[in-house]
């Protein structure tokens, strides 16, 4: 006779990675920039990746200098 044990926890999900504003970035058209550069720069871009890449988090120090979203029109 076997026993089996059946466990009830939940595999451990890895870790959302918060990225801080020295990160370089990795894709799109600020691929090396580092995040505080793009904020500085474009910060319309840090907020659209923050609404529409899932693991794009940043952490609360980053969170802190980014401007407050704007709608920039350019005419």
């Amino acid at each position: 006779m076997t026993l089996q044990i059946k466990s009830k926890m939940k595999p451990k999900q890895k870790p959302k990675l918060l990225l801080s504003v020295n990160h370089a970035l990795t894709f799109g058209k600020y691929n090396g920039h580092t995040i505080l550069k793009v904020m500085r720069k474009d910060a319309n871009y840090i907020h659209w990746c923050l609404q529409n890449i899932p693991d794009f988090k940043l952490n609360r120090n980053a969170l802190l200098l980014l401007p407050p979203e704007t709608d920039l029109l350019k005419f």
